[in-house]
């Protein structure tokens, strides 16, 4: 079956090639587009700035020039941070290459005019358009870019600007000889003015207005909060330390480049020749590096270390300098210089910042570049005219030494980069997720505080009461107890609760919980209890009242208070009991008091048909060595509450673990996901996992590649059920994969990580995906985080063959369902040959197929467990639940027809079912017969006056063409509604709906 809406192969082969995904075509064209034109400017710019400098000024001067660029550069990156705080970013990243451009032409007429320093103007110009323009390129490259992103983008981006800069560098010279060196500034602008027009084009179509920070108030005040984030930062810090190595060094390379090529040629032309040229081929070579290699580094060896690079490559030109040094040597390390910073630095150090919240990357990426960046070329200014007398050698001494330090800054930005992205991805979860509300301290009063409490005991709102009661529980008892003791007599069970409640952590509370064995309310009681057991307490003059409790949890709370002779006959009494709450309340105080009783050994009720005694035989079992093949059984329960109860079991027994890891690999996929978290909660580090979570993830591939291949041509509803199926199955292996990558050394992160890959915010989902992939083993991060960014790029099979690959699939639901959609393709396929058969003129013709027949949904007359599942999971309240927890729902359900007209629920009856509509339509009657609404296929009826316990409230008649479908009965509703809380938030919001239309 041909599948249509694919790309061309062509196209996508250069996307794969480029790392471009479906969607983001136009972004990276038009910023490509921005970083080109602005850094051909920069190629050109700085040419003929150094031209012009070294020529008509003397290059003699260039390390006092130096030195003043640095506070000029300086104060111009501040106006920049201020102005993106104070205009917003995408009006101010525009008006700054406007802003640059008019003042280059302005340049261009004071060399006309002859203006006295101009050439000096024009240099420290260049600086600052190059350095501004740069910075203005990449905020608008993190504008536009998630974190994500950025890590694929931003090396394409680089390259494209480095693309730019070749043409430009390269045409330097020819340019030069034709219009003349001073008429190439007019060029610089008319690229600065180009890159304003891309960039606008850019932030309109791609900067949202929520996450552009227009007008955000005073310039200065976000500057300040951005140079406060640098200094309370470990990793900005250091990055701030590495950028004023950086600035040094740089000019402790620039310098004697330009001294040895002035000194070797002797006109404008030649000079301007020489370094355009020699940029080209530079620029060129890290195209290459950057385009083919940063981001293999970065995926290989990290962003940090990527850097690292940088110092290494300077420390190796000054120790080749320190041999020799001459036009050959210096141009061999400008040009190395130049590769290592521009191919791999810029792109590393862009990179590190977006660790950061979008709104304080531009200011931060500002103030470094404004503050430390400049302060380096200050002190690069002094070295050099300090050092101008020294030979060459001894310079590149200086160079050695600073490259050592800066290789030093840079190896410890390694670790703080990882504590950054754990920093940034809580940071950027704040807005999303609620934090844990810390429980109330024992507060200390005073008079007016306590007396106020007091008098909040006889307000006439109990809820006032019940808060008054709650603090005075945990104040000292001297100067609390009069009060607990009016709260405890409270005529409202929810204000003794609350007293009781503040009372469960004071050891001294004992005599009053005794003294609240006798109260009316069972809660009461059993929070009674539950005070007594922490402290381990008497149970007081109240202890045969409590022995013989009607509430089989006080009665067995009491029992375990009391001497194994006395407490025997009790539990042993409740043990042989047909109650359900009695033998899950006594099932626990046995196994914990260690009370001698026949029969109360846990696994002797592992296979309990009630959940709640299974639960307790669960919970029973913790701690005990012998009971570990118990609660591998129970790893399998139906119940999610019993696996669970299992896995936390095991979890404190180190003897479990190779059970654990058995199950891993051969139990069923709830058995799985319960070992998973009882291994995880152990502490079991990911060596004993690795194998296990690279095969899942594996397989997770596997379904999503069927899965889009179903979704594409889906024809049915077991079509659709199957790819939603195989698309959750893929979601719980990812779920599996996250959970089994946690560890110790990373476990305070792992669970924000977690909730941040499956937030809707694109930004956050970003920040935790970068977190994944560097605090984990990225072996395993890099196979499952194109999953988890959905970019694995999928070739469609066929449909027939799909599904028959799938017929053979480990998972039995997964094989069920394929053979159940091969068969209703093969269906479909006899009803056409039927019709082409019978409209053959040729009797033999006709007579080919004639005797088979496909079979109909409504013409079912006992519906399989495939069927049912089929049809629940049409309806929206079961979409959600596994197949095998739909299976165990489809089995409660009771099959039904009625015919047309015939009443299913009558108006006034007691609700005690719902009904599941398969085929057929109903119809909702008011008392006066007219029709309320209808119901058809995939949607359910009954079920509002099932839950309230209350009459029904309409007559429900079958429709005109009958009715087929399934009836679920109070009780079991109940249990589904317990064990899984999405059916009860698919049903509330079905309900509400039905409300709304009323």
């Amino acid at each position: 079956m041909a599948v249509t809406g694919a790309r061309p192969v062509g196209r996508r082969s250069v996307a794969a090639l480029f790392r471009v995904r479906d969607g983001e075509q136009r972004l990276v064209g038009w910023a490509a587009l921005l970083f080109a034109v602005t850094q051909a400017g920069h190629g050109l710019g700085a040419n003929t700035a150094d031209t012009l400098f070294f020529l008509r000024f003397g290059v003699e001067f260039l390390p006092v020039m130096i030195l003043v660029s640095g506070p000029v550069v300086m104060l111009a990156t501040l106006v920049h941070s201020a102005g993106l705080g104070r205009v917003g970013v995408s009006r101010w990243l525009v008006v700054v290459l406007w802003a640059l451009a008019g003042w280059v032409v302005l340049e261009r007429i004071g060399v006309a005019v002859g203006l006295p320093g101009i050439y000096a103007v024009v240099w420290l110009g260049g600086q600052v358009a190059i350095l501004v323009s740069f910075t203005v390129m990449w905020n608008a490259a993190a504008e536009v870019c998630t974190t994500r992103q950025a890590k694929r983008l931003f090396p394409l981006f680089a390259s494209a600007g480095i693309g730019g800069g070749i043409v430009g560098n390269a045409l330097t010279g020819p340019l030069a000889a034709l219009l003349g060196t001073e008429n190439l500034l007019l060029v610089h602008a008319a690229l600065l003015a180009g890159g304003a027009v891309v960039m606008d084009r850019l932030v309109r179509c791609f900067v949202t207005p929520a996450s552009d920070n227009d007008a955000t108030g005073s310039g200065l005040a976000d500057l300040r909060a951005g140079l406060a984030v640098t200094l309370r930062t470990p990793l900005l810090r250091l990055a701030a330390g590495v950028a004023v190595a950086f600035s040094v060094l740089f000019f402790l390379v620039v310098f004697p480049f330009a001294e040895v090529v002035t000194a070797s040629f002797d006109s404008e032309a030649e000079v301007a020749g020489y370094l355009g040229l020699f940029s080209a081929i530079a620029t060129a070579l890290t195209f290459v590096v950057s385009l083919f290699g940063a981001n293999r580094l970065f995926a290989r060896i990290g962003v940090v270390a990527t850097l690292l690079v940088v110092p290494i490559v300077y420390a190796a030109g000054f120790g080749l300098w320190i041999v020799a040094f001459g036009l050959v040597t210096a141009t061999l390390v400008r040009g190395a210089q130049w590769v290592a910073l521009n191919g791999l630095g810029a792109t590393a150090w862009s990179s590190l910042f977006n660790v950061l919240p979008t709104r304080r990357r531009g200011q931060v990426l500002a103030s470094i570049a404004g503050v430390p960046t400049q302060l380096g070329t200050t002190i690069a200014g002094v070295l050099l005219i300090v050092g101008s007398r020294l030979p060459p050698e001894q310079q590149a001494v200086i160079g050695l030494g600073v490259a050592l330090v800066a290789v030093v800054l840079v190896a410890r930005m390694r670790r703080a980069y990882a504590g950054a992205l754990v920093d940034a991805v809580r940071q950027g979860l704040v807005e999303v997720f609620s934090a844990p509300t810390p429980g109330i301290q024992k507060p200390t009063l005073d008079a007016d505080a306590h007396a106020a409490l007091l008098r909040a005991l006889e307000d006439p709102d109990p809820r006032s009461r019940a808060v008054a009661a709650s603090m005075l529980g945990r104040l000292e008892p001297s100067s609390s107890a009069d009060g607990v003791a009016r709260a405890l007599r409270d005529g409202d069970a929810r204000v003794r609760v609350a007293a009781l409640d503040g009372l469960a952590d004071d050891p001294a509370s004992i005599e009053m919980a005794q003294s609240m064995l006798g109260d009316e309310s069972s809660e009461i009681r059993r929070r009674a209890i539950a005070v007594l057991e922490r402290h381990a307490g008497d149970l007081g003059p109240l202890a045969d009242r409590a022995l013989t409790d009607p509430d089989p949890t006080v009665r067995a709370g009491a029992a375990s208070l009391v001497d194994a002779a006395v407490a025997g006959p009790v539990i042993a009494a409740m043990l042989r009991s047909d109650d359900p709450r009695r033998i899950a309340a006594a099932l626990p105080v046995a196994a914990r008091c260690r009370i001698p009783v026949r029969g109360a050994d846990p696994e002797s009720f592992a296979d309990h048909p009630d959940r709640r005694v299974r639960l307790a035989a669960a919970q029973a079992s913790a701690g005990r060595a012998d009971r570990v093949d118990t609660l591998r059984r129970l790893l399998d329960d139906p119940s999610v509450r019993v696996r669970t109860a299992a896995a936390d079991a095991l979890a404190a027994h180190a003897e479990a673990v190779p059970t654990l890891l058995e199950v891993l690999d051969t139990g069923s996929v709830r058995a799985c996901d319960a070992a998973l978290r009882a291994l995880v909660g152990a502490g079991i580090e990911l060596d004993g996992l690795r194998s296990w979570v690279a095969t899942e993830i594996d397989r997770a591939a596997f379904l999503r590649r069927h899965a889009i291949t179903l979704q594409a041509a889906a024809s049915g509803s077991t079509h659709g059920y199957l790819a939603r199926l195989l698309r959750a199955r893929q979601e719980r292996l990812q779920r599996w994969a996250l959970l089994a990558l946690d560890s110790p050394a990373i476990r305070g992160a792992m669970p924000v990580v977690r909730r941040g890959i499956w937030s809707s915010d694109p930004e956050t989902r970003a920040q935790a995906l970068e977190a994944l992939d560097s605090l984990t083993d990225r072996s395993l991060a890099r196979s499952l985080i194109p999953l988890l960014e959905d970019d694995v790029r999928v070739d469609h099979h066929d449909i027939r063959s799909t599904l028959r690959e799938l017929s053979e699939d480990l998972d039995a639901w997964i094989r069920a369902l394929a053979l159940r959609s091969l068969a209703e393709d093969l269906t479909a396929d006899l009803e056409q040959l039927q019709r082409a058969a019978g409209t053959d003129p040729c009797d033999l013709v006709r007579s080919a197929v004639a005797r088979w027949r496909p079979t109909q949904m409504d013409e079912i007359r006992i519906l399989d467990i495939v069927d049912r599942v089929v049809a629940l999971q049409q309806v929206p309240m079961f979409a959600e639940i596994d197949a095998e927890d739909l299976e165990r729902v489809a089995s409660v359900t009771t099959e039904r027809r009625y015919e047309p007209d015939e009443p299913i629920f009558r108006y006034g009856t007691v609700g005690d079912e719902m009904l599941v509509v398969i085929t057929g339509e109903v119809d909702v009657h008011r008392s006066d017969g007219a029709v309320i609404r209808s119901y058809g296929a995939g949607q359910h009826v009954g079920e509002l006056a099932l839950l309230s316990g209350r009459p029904r409230a309409a007559d429900v008649i079958a429709g005109p063409d009958g009715v087929h479908g399934l009836l679920l009965g109070a009780v079991e509703l109940e249990a589904i509604l317990e064990e899984r809380p999405e059916v009860a938030i698919a049903m509330l919001a079905t309900l509400a709906e039905r409300l709304a239309t009323m």
